[in-house]
């Protein structure tokens, strides 16, 4: 299949993860924009945590902003981590709907693999059409 294409990358490590890292692959005809892979390996014990997300940018809540739909493939359908919203802005500034990402109190792995997938230059911004 011509167009698919893969990038990969690092994140920083957190207290509680000592290695993190990201992928994005970009498939031609599946109904999102790409598929994010992030990983992480904790600090303590050397458990590995993988997920899987499909990404789907939606028009930005503000402007300046990016806005995504970020939806875990391994999740029940319906389910309270099935699917999140994923705002990455300028300068840094990011918020997700998740569990990390609502009380701040934690890195938000999906805010820092959008981040990284960004920079990379690997999801070019999309032409929102609206009202």
């Amino acid at each position: 299949m011509n167009g698919i294409s893969i990038r990969k990358g690092t994140l920083e490590a957190t207290r509680s993860y000592c290695r993190r890292w990201w992928s994005w692959l970009v498939v031609p005809g599946t109904p999102v924009d790409g598929f994010l892979m992030l990983g992480q390996i904790k600090e303590k014990g050397g458990a590995v945590d993988e997920a899987t997300y499909g990404i789907e940018e939606t028009a930005p809540r503000a402007l300046g902003w990016r806005c995504f739909i970020v939806r875990k493939l391994e999740a029940e359908i319906g389910g309270p981590d099935e699917q999140y919203v994923c705002q990455i802005g300028q300068r840094g500034a990011s918020v997700c709907t998740c569990t990390a990402g609502q009380t701040r109190q934690e890195i938000c792995r999906h805010r820092c693999g959008l981040a990284a997938v960004l920079a990379a230059g690997a999801l070019p911004a999309r032409e929102h059409h609206g009202a």
